[in-house]
């Protein structure tokens, strides 16, 4: 009887509080096993062109920093995402959470909407009031001749949570059910050494000083310590530059693969600085609350964040959208990509929505057939993002940036930074 009675209890928790399992299957020894030799393509599958956009961002985004995922082949192997969700009342019929708008095929979400055909572009929002929720999340890297490296799932099952209201209900769960998952991986993959990784919520952190704005990063431990580890953080501008909102993290044996957050707010300090200019939040290990000897041996040389800051008091230059981008092009050879394709850049169409950042089409030819993309490059930083949208299909559509990932050798964005980066910096004297 008292067995039943403990069900009956757990089943009121799951409907009004959630309840969350993860699992995992893993099949690779370490994570040098499946890193070291591959380059990941992420592809998502979700239904929604909205959703599959913003999971493939983050998932870019955070995996990067742990595996070396790239936006061109070839590939040597595949991080494949798929997510459902549900919602509805606690008694009453579920629905689903977000519109399913796009037909796939046997095709996959992999930062271009080009492939798929009679998709409507759809926020993610819920079917009904939502009260009750349940979602699923696979998640598989996998070699390209298909054999699986790592697979896990997170289910999430009833919960009334406003927290899921914040940006759609389903991209909300989703993100959450990433972050899960990245615990696991981590768990899974321990390194060998004792060490911190930083992870930027969009593959940079970048604040505005009206508003002023935040952006929000990540820190976890690399290895599991024996005691709590404590690291401080600290700003290196905290007057004119930008803060942090915690001065101190506390890992444990049981959360040190569990990521933390941290928010950095701008300071509005009325100032003409540099548009846009930075400044550094540090992290060390606190040797007086640590006693974990793998991690005070690296007490000073742990990794630190670059914080991006746009000025409100100096004068941005306006960013145009060049007529003679539909009219007439000129293309400036770049040079070959590792690929073998020849690179261009539409010259007349260049734009600099900030002082060291470059907007401009490209162009990749080999065999005959042209690939078009509007791309951005962040000279002061040496990363690119590629915008949503191609000059032959819609050329007035709105960009979504994906973000900003770093160059690899001989790629379409190094050649394009080599070729007009060095136009920005002054002339020698």
């Amino acid at each position: 009887m008292i067995y039943f009675r403990l069900i009956i209890i757990l089943i009121l928790i799951c409907s009004f509080s959630g309840c969350s399992t993860t699992n995992s299957i893993k099949k690779a020894h370490d994570l040098e096993a499946i890193s070291k030799y591959q380059i990941y393509q992420v592809r998502v599958r979700t239904g929604n062109l909205s959703l599959d956009r913003s999971i493939y961002s983050s998932t870019r985004s955070v995996f990067n920093q742990f595996l070396p995922v790239s936006e061109e082949g070839p590939f040597t192997g595949f991080i494949e995402v798929e997510y459902s969700a549900e919602s509805g009342s606690i008694t009453g019929k579920s629905t689903p959470s977000f519109k399913r708008n796009i037909r796939y095929g046997n095709s996959w979400y992999t930062g271009s909407s080009d492939n798929f055909m009679n998709f409507i572009e759809d926020d993610v929002v819920p079917a009904g009031l939502l009260k009750r929720s349940s979602s699923e999340m696979t998640f598989t890297i996998r070699e390209n001749n298909g054999s699986e490296l790592w697979h896990a799932e997170h289910r999430f099952k009833g919960g009334e949570s406003t927290a899921l209201s914040i940006g759609g209900p389903a991209e909300s769960s989703a993100r959450k059910s990433l972050n899960i998952i990245l615990s696991k991986f981590i768990s899974d993959f321990p390194d060998d050494y004792a060490g911190i990784k930083i992870i930027e919520s969009a593959g940079s952190t970048s604040v505005d000083e009206t508003g002023p704005t935040a952006d929000t990063y990540f820190v976890v431990l690399t290895k599991q310590p024996e005691t709590n580890v404590v690291l401080n953080i600290q700003s290196t501008d905290s007057a004119t530059g930008a803060i942090v909102d915690r001065e101190r993290l506390t890992f444990s044996s049981r959360t040190w693969h569990k990521p933390q957050p941290l928010t950095v707010t701008a300071v509005n300090d009325g100032l003409i600085e540099g548009n846009p200019h930075s400044i550094m939040i540090t992290h060390d290990i606190n040797t007086e609350l640590t006693t974990d000897t793998d991690y005070t041996a690296i007490q000073g040389s742990l990794e630190s964040l670059t914080v991006i800051i746009t000025d409100s008091s100096s004068t941005k230059p306006k960013e145009t959208f060049p007529i003679a981008l539909f009219v007439k092009s000129r293309w400036d050879k770049a040079g070959k990509n590792r690929h073998g394709h020849t690179v261009y850049t539409d010259s007349h169409s260049v734009t600099y929505p900030s002082e060291d950042i470059i907007k401009v089409w490209t162009k990749a030819t080999l065999g005959g057939k042209n690939y078009l993309d509007q791309i951005e490059i962040h000279c002061t930083i040496s990363k690119f993002r590629f915008l949503d949208g191609r000059l032959d299909k819609n050329p007035s559509l709105s960009p979504y940036p994906e973000a900003w990932t770093s160059m690899s050798p001989e790629s379409t964005p190094e050649l394009i930074f080599k070729a007009l980066c060095p136009k920005l910096q002054p002339s020698p004297q």
